[in-house]
């Protein structure tokens, strides 16, 4: 008899224990940080380092971290500067967008 009354006051106190914990107050979810979404302006702005208004082939490869990117980088700028410059205008930036977009550049992710 003794055993079962041990039994039976340990069931119980492993549910008035379990009960106060799921009782106890919870901590606040704290929100996650949104990441910036930024525009094809800024993505261009932040590019253009010497802040002349085109992005030579050496400021748009320097988003690129790695040699095998910054050669694909080297192909598609050249595709996309469509009046042959050598620099790729806002307007040139904007336009490669709407083609099949490439990867992202390394420092824009």
């Amino acid at each position: 008899m003794k055993k079962w009354m041990c039994a039976a006051m340990a069931v119980v106190l492993m549910f008035a224990v379990g009960s106060f914990a799921s009782a106890a107050p919870k901590t606040p979810k704290v929100p996650k940080e949104k990441k910036e979404v930024k525009t094809v302006d800024q993505k261009f702005a932040d590019m253009d380092t010497n802040g002349d208004g085109k992005l030579s082939l050496e400021e748009y490869q320097a988003s690129f971290k790695t040699d095998s990117t910054k050669a694909k980088a080297e192909k598609d700028f050249k595709k996309w500067d469509t009046d042959s410059s050598g620099d790729l205008t806002l307007d040139e930036f904007k336009a490669k967008g709407k083609q099949a977009k490439p990867k992202k550049p390394d420092s824009l992710k």
